[in-house]
This record gives C-alpha cells, sequence and structure tokens, in this order.
C-alpha cells in the first residue's frame, strides 16, 4: 500500500510519532479507527488517498454542543471541551474502551446543580453549599 502526502505546511511534530507507512487499513474500508493504538485513517473522499494520523481530529469531525467529562488513561475524571471527542478509558484497568457517543439531551429542571436554591423543596434535609469535593477536584459538591 503506497501513501501519498500532499501538504503546504511543514509538520511540527515527532515524525517517530507517525504512523507507519504501511499501517493496516482493512480491503475495502474507508475508515479505520484504532482507539487502543491511537491509529486513525481515513480514505479521502474525492482523491481516495490516504490520510494516517495518531489524532482522530485529523481524521474525522466530531461535534458535541457541550463540554463533556471522561475517565481518561490514568484513571481520572477530565473535562473536554466541546466538540472534542470522548475516548473513554477503563477507570481500574486503564483499557481504552473507545469513543463514547451518547445522544442529545436537555436538562429540564430549574437550578439542578443548586439543592440549596429557592425552586428545591426540602422535606427533612439541610443542604450545605461546597461542602465537600467534586469529582472534578474543586470544592464545589453539596
Amino acid at each position: 500500500m503506497a501513501t501519498l502526502i500532499k501538504s503546504n505546511k511543514t509538520y511540527q511534530g515527532d515524525a517517530a510519532a507517525l504512523p507507519s507507512p504501511q499501517a493496516p487499513m482493512p480491503k475495502l474500508a474507508s475508515l479505520y479507527l484504532d482507539f487502543e493504538k491511537e491509529l486513525y485513517i481515513a480514505l479521502g473522499r474525492t482523491t481516495g488517498n490516504a490520510i494516517r494520523s495518531r489524532r482522530l481530529a485529523d481524521v474525522v469531525t466530531f461535534t458535541r454542543a457541550s463540554e463533556t467529562t471522561r475517565v481518561n488513561k490514568s484513571g481520572l475524571i477530565e473535562y473536554l471541551a466541546s466538540g472534542e471527542a470522548a475516548i473513554e478509558y477503563d477507570p481500574i484497568t486503564g483499557e481504552c474502551l473507545g469513543l463514547r457517543v451518547a445522544a442529545g439531551t436537555t436538562n429540564q429542571v430549574a437550578n439542578s446543580e443548586n439543592f440549596s436554591g429557592s425552586t428545591w423543596t426540602k422535606t427533612n434535609v439541610s443542604t450545605v453549599a461546597a461542602k465537600t469535593t467534586a469529582p472534578d477536584g474543586n470544592p464545589t459538591a453539596s
């Protein structure tokens, strides 16, 4: 399999980190995504030339309207910006689980993050703002 690379920019990264020109591309496939090895290949729609990268964003376009969280390679919860793909990892083993795709949702509850808010009816309970540490490490959980 030959690799044809066309670019109007000089590659600024470590060339050793690029996928091999002999990286696998299944027969008759137009897209190959190996999340575990971070190897992504796509065939151009008009040219048929292979685009190979270690960055998913170089090969596919991903959109999401808001930020999200994921478990990263280290087993920690981290925030991802809107539009950044959530490659999920097992929090115990660190094994790559692949791309997490979720349906769009809308929170219909006013002040759902603020249990001290006046819109909530509290019966036989009390709330204390920022009493404990949230999953992101900030002292914002109630």
